[in-house]
């Protein structure tokens, strides 16, 4: 019995403890009644709402949703902080003493495949480039390297120290170990690959590892990452199966992108107009199309504009005005100085002097 606990979070444990003995002692048939009669009940309370109160009714279901998301959160969190190995499960796979044909490594018999052969060991190569590669922290040691087969073994001689670098790459380098974390898993991925160590990594296996990561590890899951892209007029992103090209499209035409629904909030919000494109995931949500006011958890989020290749030179200067000019209403707005409408986004660019000349 907790003695700590407060009275109105008693009185609320005592009432589900007690329809939960109430609803053991009822049978099959009578809780298929109940629960139909509710479900009718539940159904016409929401048939006579007005739209003010279905609209209330599911802010209080999406508040309730994002308290629970937020205390389970904390739950990861306290657990990563307070963790004690020896209160962790143990697993026993038995000894490893079954023998590779091939390479002759040990290994435990559950892992032995289908097929009775043990050629795990033997496609083991560049394991060390592919844990560095989704890494937190560089580690600094001397490494011992062994000719000979048989599966990969790191071996180190003196001492191990680990190098953690700024949330942010600086001086324009690329991003790197845990710099990788606060942006697109794609994006990601695709530095990752232009590095010359991974040359040999498969870029498959390298986005399924990043993806495990950020959907597994507790330091990674503790903050969002709201990528936020960046289009031309008429050219959203469209993604299809074959055959269904056209439906495609047209959803494509009547659905607004995440930079579109910016334009709009802009058009009716005096708060939001005195937003920058990157500071809106801190105090706005992204849900079903539309930006709607924050109301918890924006010092948990963590925005990034795609990254845009300088040759692609008018969405490159969209994405340099997107990150100076607030509350832009439409891309017309952002190809707008004073008073004058300029033909690209280079040119008010310029004007905004944001480059030191029009030939940049």
């Amino acid at each position: 019995m907790n003695t700590d606990e407060e009275p109105i979070a008693k009185r609320q444990r005592r009432t589900k403890e007690r329809k939960a003995r109430w609803l053991a002692r009822q049978s099959q048939e009578s809780l298929d009644r109940i629960r139909a009669v509710d479900a009718g009940a539940y159904r016409r309370r929401v048939e006579a709402e007005t739209p003010a109160l279905s609209q209330a009714r599911r802010e209080r279901y999406a508040e309730a949703h994002h308290l629970v998301r937020d205390r389970q959160n904390q739950r990861i969190r306290d657990e990563a902080i307070h963790f004690i190995e020896a209160q962790v499960e143990t697993h026993n796979y038995g000894p490893m003493n079954i023998i590779c044909q091939f390479r002759k490594s040990k290994n435990f018999a559950p892992e032995r495949p289908s097929d009775g052969k043990f050629t795990s060991c033997c496609r083991k190569d560049n394991i060390r480039l592919y844990n560095s590669a989704v890494s937190f922290a560089s580690i600094g040691t001397k490494v011992v390297d062994f000719s000979g087969g048989g599966p990969y073994v790191f071996k180190v001689h003196g001492q191990i120290r680990h190098r953690t670098s700024h949330i942010q790459s600086v001086n324009g380098q690329a991003p790197q170990y845990a710099q990788l974390y606060v942006i697109d898993s794609t994006e990601a991925t695709k530095i990752r690959v232009n590095h010359p160590v991974n040359e040999q990594c498969n870029l498959r296996i390298r986005d399924q590892i990043d993806r495990f990561f950020r959907q597994h590890n507790r330091l990674y899951r503790s903050h969002a990452v709201t990528s936020l892209p960046v289009h031309l007029p008429n050219q959203k992103r469209v993604t299809f199966k074959d055959g269904h090209e056209e439906e495609a499209l047209e959803a494509a035409r009547s659905r607004q992108t995440m930079l579109e629904s910016w334009f709009q909030l802009n058009q009716s919000d005096p708060d939001a107009q005195t937003l920058l494109n990157t500071d809106i995931p801190y105090n706005y949500v992204y849900d079903r199309n539309n930006w709607k006011r924050r109301k918890r958890g924006g010092n948990k989020i963590v925005a990034r504009m795609y990254v845009v290749n300088v040759r692609d030179a008018e969405r490159f200067y969209l994405r340099m005005l997107l990150l100076h000019v607030p509350g832009a209403a439409s891309f017309k707005f952002l190809r707008t100085v004073d008073n004058v409408i300029y033909d690209t986004f280079k040119q008010a660019a310029f004007h905004r002097h944001l480059l030191n000349s029009d030939e940049e």
